[in-house]
């Protein structure tokens, strides 16, 4: 299903239209996600009648109004709220099939585009239109492709839309009357309507912040981060080049008690890579780690195991490792179906000769 209703043949893109068009994505999106939206606003016969879709999938009538009225007081106030489905009257549309290639269905919206003038009475820049694929080709031939167009003035459309603009009420979707009211509608009138979507201006700027301030979050924590990094790299660079002069006893590094203190630590403390081939040695394969962290000689590690209660016994089995204990409960994970834990240990002191 796929839509066009443009002034002219050419695109162009802008920053405000980008987010528009994020905007328009966005809300059919969750309209998608949800199901189809759980009112239904319907025009016939020059009245708008509402109902609301139940579980069972029955419509509850919800009430009727002149079409110049439009839904107001307490439906209004739920529309607003609510995604709402809008059938406009079937009658002032003209609908028609077309048979395309079928190599072309990527190209369908451009080859239905210069049809409309010449199957319906109004020019493209003034008309909204919309086309549906039909799966289900009624003259059999594979090669080919139905696809049902449906057309409707602009101008007519823009009279049926003001009073539901004027109430502040915007439809996630619109189709047309003729359609099955108890379906989703798959035509949408909705897609590529400027005028449609400046009505929706509230929205657009909602999503537009939204996605301002979320990328100006995004941005200013991978400054941060990028910060902290190069100062840690810059005093780890500091440290060893402090270590490096304390050992060879040359260069322009005096060797200080505190420097000789650092050094004698780092030689009594085990090598990170084999602290790690010794858990993966004593870990069984049902537990996983998500987090392992080494401060001086305490060791922490987190993540989820099927028998985490085995898991003290089995690292207290560790030729590096005493005093093992949990830090925090032991939580069941609903997702994976293990249990979450999180342990502390202390590493023994490497022996020096």
């Amino acid at each position: 299903m796929s839509l066009a209703s443009l002034a002219d043949g050419k695109a162009k893109i802008t920053p405000s239209g980008f987010l528009q068009a994020c905007a328009s994505s966005l809300l059919r999106l969750v309209v998608s996600k949800a199901g189809h939206p759980s009112f239904l606003l319907v025009e016939r016969e020059g009245r708008f009648e509402c109902f609301r879709r139940c579980r069972n999938g029955q419509l509850a009538s919800i009430g009727s109004w002149a079409f110049e009225e439009a839904p107001s007081g307490r439906t209004a106030r739920v529309l607003r709220r609510h995604a709402f489905d809008l059938r406009l009257d079937a009658a002032n549309t003209v609908t028609t099939s077309v048979c395309v290639p079928a190599a072309g269905r990527k190209h369908i919206a451009s080859i239905v585009r210069h049809q409309v003038e010449r199957l319906t009475p109004w020019a493209p820049e003034k008309a909204v239109y919309g086309h549906v694929i039909l799966e289900s080709d009624p003259s059999g031939d594979p090669s080919e492709l139905t696809v049902r167009l449906t057309v409707m003035s602009r101008a007519i459309f823009t009279a049926r839309m003001a009073p539901l603009i004027e109430r502040g009420l915007r439809p996630a979707l619109i189709g047309i009357s003729d359609d099955p009211l108890d379906c989703p509608s798959t035509l949408d009138l909705s897609l590529g309507v400027e005028t449609l979507r400046v009505t929706r201006g509230w929205y657009v700027k909602l999503t537009a912040a939204v996605m301002a301030v979320a990328a100006s979050i995004a941005f200013a924590h991978l400054a941060w981060s990028n910060q902290q990094r190069q100062a840690h790299s810059s005093m780890m660079a500091e440290k060893i080049d402090h270590l490096r002069g304390a050992v060879s006893g040359i260069g322009d590094v005096p060797r200080t008690k505190e420097s000789v203190e650092v050094l004698a630590q780092k030689r009594r403390s085990w090598p990170l890579v084999l602290l790690l081939e010794d858990l993966s040695v004593v870990l069984p394969d049902s537990t996983y780690l998500t987090d392992l962290s080494v401060d001086d000689r305490t060791l922490r590690i987190s993540g989820l195991s099927s028998a985490p209660s085995d898991l003290i016994s089995i690292l207290d089995g560790s030729r590096l490792l005493v005093d093992v204990r949990f830090s925090a409960p032991v939580t069941r994970d609903r997702d994976g179906g293990r249990d979450r834990f999180e342990i502390e240990a202390t590493i023994i002191e490497r022996k020096m000769e």
